[in-house]
C-alpha cells in the first residue's frame, strides 16, 4: 500500500474545499485550509487528525482498533486506511 498516493488523493479529492498541502522542516506532509492543519502524515505511514474537543473525528477513531489519542490529535495506522478519508473529512469540518 503506498500512503503518500493516497495522501496525495485526500489531497487532490479536498482541493475544492480550499485544502491545501504543507510540509515541515521533517518533511512531514499536511492537509491544511487556511493555514490550518487538520492531516498529518508522519514518517511511520500513521495518519494524523486534528479533534480538538473531540467531537465527530474522535468518535468515530474510538470504534477504531489502531486509533491513538495523542492530545488534540488522534492517530490512525494505515491498517485503517479506509477511514482516512471519512475521518480528514471531519475535521476539516472544524477548521
Amino acid at each position: 500500500m503506498d500512503v503518500q498516493a493516497l495522501f496525495d488523493k485526500l489531497r487532490i479529492d479536498l482541493a475544492d474545499l480550499g485544502v491545501a498541502e504543507t510540509r515541515d522542516d521533517q518533511g512531514v506532509r499536511s492537509l491544511t485550509r487556511e493555514g490550518v492543519p487538520f492531516a498529518r502524515l508522519g514518517p511511520d505511514e500513521r495518519m494524523a487528525f486534528r479533534a480538538v474537543g473531540g467531537g465527530a473525528v474522535r468518535a468515530h477513531a474510538d470504534e477504531l482498533v489502531t486509533a491513538q489519542d495523542h492530545g488534540d490529535w488522534v492517530v490512525v495506522s494505515a491498517d485503517d486506511v479506509s477511514q482516512w478519508e471519512v475521518l480528514a473529512r471531519k475535521a476539516l469540518v472544524m477548521v
